[in-house]
């Protein structure tokens, strides 16, 4: 961090609890006085961290298996991925209960000031909003340089309720009631390709040089049991400054094409009108139960997909052909979707 951004940080109210101020209040001890006070620190603060089940999601990075998570009906928000600190606000007619990611806030173990920030705002949730859980990112100096006066602030992202995610149209009234920041949306429409996706990545609305990255929320399976609803993609530059977190993947624009192409051949042979006749020729013939519908995804497949396979290889050669080893994976993708469609 350069001697200017440090100097204006010391403006923002949250300054004192900045783990940039600390580094700065030791930069002329040794290595070894250093880990002293650390240490010390650290064994005072334990007796004050208490560890929670944050039951917020671990979004996954992108990889290929979430390639089919998005369908052009599905509905998406595009939103900044902020480099923060993931942090929650829980306020009832009893007052206010502040969380990290990992451990409920206290005076002394605090994220850097966001347990004092909330102390201090919690007062702007109206009635209507308690017993909510308002995740946010608290944005403080990490990897990603931002312009001095966005720090020390709590950028609203999402809300659950009962364990369950809110759309994103109301968590933006939510924080916009609050008078919160609510995380930049950069687009929010029908799911286009992922190649759309790459777009926005190291884009920032935040007024930095460069953004971390972006997060993607489908809103029309919003919630689902067994999908994937929510995905982050980060920016490759940036992961080459996180060499502790492991490699993140992003996405090979060139091999997701290439895979789409395959979805849209498999989806011209593997057709409803083909699917049906097999599901119902394989109930006639006593293969497949009456109420295969009740079955599991995998075991359906064990059923029906062969029979699909060798239907489109007798009838469809040329194309299964195109499509080549993968044909076997994208036609269970496709007789999965077909088959929820089926009454």
């Amino acid at each position: 961090m350069s001697d200017s951004m440090y100097e204006k940080l010391k403006d923002n109210a949250y300054f004192p609890y900045f783990d940039v101020k600390k580094k700065h209040d030791m930069k002329d001890l040794s290595r070894e006085e250093c880990m002293q006070i650390f240490a010390k620190m650290n064994e005072e603060r334990k007796p004050f961290m208490h560890r929670y089940e944050n039951p917020f999601m671990n979004i996954p990075s992108y990889a290929d298996k979430f390639f089919g998570m998005f369908s052009e009906e599905d509905d998406i928000v595009i939103q900044e991925k902020i480099d923060g600190s993931n942090s929650h606000i829980h306020v009832t007619k009893d007052g206010v209960t502040c969380y990290g990611n990992n451990y409920i806030l206290n005076e002394k173990n605090h994220l850097q000031g966001f347990w004092y920030w909330c102390n201090d705002h919690f007062g702007q949730v109206p009635e209507q909003f308690y017993d909510l859980d308002i995740y946010g990112e608290w944005l403080v100096p990490h990897q990603c340089e931002y312009p001095a006066e966005r720090y020390g602030e709590f950028y609203v992202f999402d809300v659950m309720e009962d364990g369950c995610y809110w759309t994103q149209d109301r968590v933006k009234q939510l924080a916009e009631v609050c008078g919160f920041a609510y995380a930049p949306v950069f687009y929010e429409g029908k799911f286009q390709s992922w190649k759309h996706l790459m777009t926005f990545v190291g884009k920032t609305a935040l007024g930095g040089k460069k953004g971390e990255g972006i997060v993607v929320k489908n809103q029309s399976r919003l919630n689902a049991d067994t999908q994937q609803f929510y995905i982050k993609i980060v920016d490759v530059e940036f992961q080459e400054t996180r060499h502790s977190r492991g490699k993140i993947k992003t996405v090979n624009v060139d091999r997701v094409e290439k895979k789409k192409n395959y979805m849209d051949l498999t989806a011209s042979i593997v057709t409803g009108a083909r699917v049906r006749k097999i599901l119902f020729k394989l109930v006639e013939d006593g293969e497949l139960p009456s109420d295969w519908k009740k079955l599991e995804d995998d075991d359906l497949l064990k059923r029906v997909r062969g029979t699909v396979i060798k239907d489109c290889v007798k009838e469809e050669k040329e194309t299964v052909d195109k499509i080549g080893n993968a044909f076997g994976y994208f036609c269970g993708e496709q007789i999965i979707k077909i088959a929820k469609t089926i009454e």
